[in-house]
């Protein structure tokens, strides 16, 4: 229980932190949805949006059913 506390805090810590605006992102890597893993360092000098989707979600049902959300990733492709 107390290690699950003290992650908690130093979890808190991290998600309130405020934005850096303007200023580099910090190394980051994850898993794309093919399983690949992909670092922010590929990427560099070229603009980079994360989504995080839920499928569960009614909202993101809706956005990817109307096809907003598709409409807005080929919008941010072109760009």
């Amino acid at each position: 229980m107390i290690a699950l506390l003290a992650f908690a805090s130093a979890l808190a810590g991290v998600v309130l932190a405020d934005p850096a605006v303007d200023a580099p992102a910090p190394a980051f890597s994850g898993a794309a949805a093919s399983g690949e893993t992909i670092s922010l360092a590929q990427f560099e000098g070229r603009t980079v949006i994360l989504e995080w989707t839920n499928d569960g979600c009614p909202f993101v049902r809706k956005h990817y059913e109307t096809g907003n959300m598709q409409l807005t990733q080929r919008a941010a492709q072109s760009t």
